[in-house]
């Protein structure tokens, strides 16, 4: 008998499109992405991009509490992937296809 491997979620990333489906009631708190360059901030590193939900950063890339979910992906992070932001949007769906059997998955 053959295995078989599933992906449930596939590491599906938030992007500011996400935020579209928000119930009216809480369109007022859609999370704000925010982007840093990196010449401003070299200490961030790749992490350069965070949401700002509620006036907070969601994302913080250093000290306790640290986060890496590379979203959003304006990030040099995201950037720097071995699959390109298609990939990462679920618009380019052959590269998508791509890498999902690269990394042996059935369905």
């Amino acid at each position: 008998m053959a295995l078989s491997f599933i992906d449930a979620d596939c590491h599906v990333y938030e992007i500011e499109e996400t935020w579209d489906f928000l119930p009216n009631k809480f369109k007022h708190r859609r999370p704000i992405p925010i982007t840093v360059p990196p010449e401003k901030a070299p200490y961030m590193g790749v992490d350069n991009a965070f949401w700002l939900v509620d006036g907070q950063a969601v994302q913080w890339t250093w000290g306790p509490g640290t986060i890496q979910i590379g979203t959003p992906l304006t990030s040099v992070h995201a950037h720097r992937k071995a699959y390109g932001i298609g990939h990462q949007l679920l618009t380019d769906v052959p590269q998508r296809l791509k890498a999902l059997d690269d990394a042996g998955i059935d369905a």
